[in-house]
């Protein structure tokens, strides 16, 4: 038996090879109305070009070693916002665009904003942002040939939804959170390592609460994560994961050289499918 199940070209050896760039330019303003730490503080906005190239072995080159690519571009438009009021609210929003190329029709908008109370000159803060966006099938996803693998596509454009809230404690160490993710057309790989679409929608949900003890240089970190998917073939997450971080940090050559010893911990449940 064989690693591989096909050997489209060369039965014996491979030196399949790919490569990708992309060269963005952009050109933008910023523009302070009034105080920049004020409730609108900057409103930035621009337009640029994604420059893309993409290069593999074509199927008729594939024994001879010449390299086929492919130069594809991208314009795009851009906006945002942002604002303070004093040191009790932050507020935030951006909009992308890409009108016509490659990514045509491909758009990000995402807002954001933060309210913060004090309790003896200590903050506790609470945060929420949502995101909305549509976005072009990668190359690779569409476009494949080598020895093993080969595929042409012509999947959808994928769309996400998505909203979270945190609250924060700094001072304790402490923070709660919460977001949801409603992902339309996803774009997975299947058990064959073959690139599939899922036609219609899937929601993944995370719960999460993160504690860090400062001890006079020891530091004693935990974070825990609860996550719920409605498809896990489409995307497959664990149930339970946490992460632990324990260290000293202190000053080997004090404002030079600081240092931390310690140890990371991980773990997840099982999730593959």
């Amino acid at each position: 038996d064989t690693y591989y199940k096909d050997w489209f070209y060369n039965p014996e050896k491979s030196r399949d090879s790919t490569y990708e760039r992309i060269i963005t330019n952009r050109l933008f303003v910023q523009a302070q109305p009034w105080d920049r730490n004020g409730a609108v503080g900057t409103i930035d906005g621009g337009v640029g070009l994604d420059i893309h190239t993409y290069s593999q072995f074509a199927e008729k080159d594939y024994l001879s070693g010449k390299i086929k690519r492919e130069n594809l571009t991208s314009w795009f438009a851009y906006a945002g916002v942002q604002g303070k009021i004093r040191k009790y609210a932050d507020w935030g929003a951006n909009f992308k665009i890409y009108p016509s190329g490659y990514r045509g029709g491909d758009y990000e908008i995402s807002a954001r904003a933060a309210l913060s109370a004090y309790i003896k000159k200590k903050p506790i803060t609470l945060s929420g942002s949502f995101s909305e966006a549509m976005t072009s099938p990668g190359y690779w996803q569409n476009n494949w040939n080598s020895n093993h693998y080969r595929w042409s596509n012509n999947f959808k454009k994928e769309g996400e939804t998505r909203f979270n809230i945190a609250f924060l404690v700094p001072d304790y160490g402490i923070e709660l959170g919460f977001w949801q993710s409603i992902l339309r057309d996803k774009i997975y790989y299947g058990a064959d390592c073959m690139p599939k679409q899922h036609d219609g929608t899937v929601s993944v949900t995370s719960i999460y609460a993160q504690k860090d003890f400062n001890i006079k240089g020891l530091h004693l970190n935990h974070r825990a994560l609860v996550q719920l998917t409605s498809n896990r073939h489409v995307v497959p997450l664990p149930l339970v994961s946490a992460f632990l971080s324990y260290y000293y940090e202190f000053w080997v050559k004090r404002d030079i050289l600081r240092l931390q010893i310690g140890v990371d911990g991980r773990f997840n449940t099982r999730y593959f499918v």
